[in-house]
């Protein structure tokens, strides 16, 4: 929605990188309305890409900056793990593991006892169980986060597997680096907010599950006192 309101989307323009692209798409089965360039750089310096729109209509998006920062090589690489997403039906399987907890949250309290609501002082109405909805729903989601970290990390592993075979393992990796440098994100994550929060591994997991060197990423950053005001 974002991109539609506020985002300039230029058709790539023909040459060396559309039609390799092209081709990579074309040999693995996706179907695509055609590659566009975001002019993101208005914003900030991330580099990000992405897939918008289904079946036929899907459109594949690169920010100007991936476009200037990553080589033809790494871009191939990159997309390929995108690739990894669409062939492994990860968004089908997110989609129906949310509509499946969902199901399982309305119905929960859709069928509280009778106790409950007396404990409460409270009517059972169909607007006091929306209430009770409203205030405890965030806490069983939390609950549940852990179970949708874990499978997302798992789908980013395999995205990964498949857009090392698609670019080539040595092009994901440097891409990945110039990501997580440009992008200013943190290589590492604590144990315990991996737990809870994160739904893609830190990029050093990534890097090492690819069997790579990480020693020359720039975790300057993770460096030194934090500045206090």
């Amino acid at each position: 929605l974002r991109a539609l309101l506020f985002d300039k989307l230029t058709p790539l323009p023909q040459g060396e990188l559309k039609t390799r692209l092209e081709k990579l798409f074309s040999e693995n089965g996706f179907d695509t309305s055609g590659l566009f360039i975001s002019d993101a750089s208005k914003r900030d310096a991330r580099l990000n890409a992405y897939f918008a729109g289904l079946g036929s209509q899907k459109r594949v998006v690169l920010f100007d900056t991936l476009v200037e920062k990553l080589t033809i090589e790494e871009l191939e690489a990159v997309l390929g793990h995108e690739l990894g997403h669409y062939q492994n039906k990860d968004i089908l399987k997110n989609i129906a593991m949310t509509a499946l907890m969902l199901f399982v949250t309305l119905a929960l309290f859709g069928n509280l006892p009778e106790e409950i609501f007396a404990q409460l002082h409270v009517m059972p109405s169909s607007g006091v169980v929306m209430i009770l909805f409203l205030l405890l729903s965030p806490v069983l989601f939390f609950i549940l986060m852990p179970l949708m970290g874990r499978l997302s990390r798992h789908n980013e592993f395999r995205a990964d597997a498949m857009g090392a075979r698609l670019g080539g393992v040595e092009n994901l990796v440097s891409a990945l680096k110039k990501l997580v440098t440009e992008n200013r994100a943190f290589p590492r994550s604590h144990p315990l907010y991996l737990f809870f929060y994160a739904t893609h591994p830190p990029v050093l997991e990534r890097l090492k599950e690819m069997g790579a060197d990480v020693g020359s990423i720039d975790t300057s950053a993770m460096e030194g006192e934090c500045p206090t005001l």
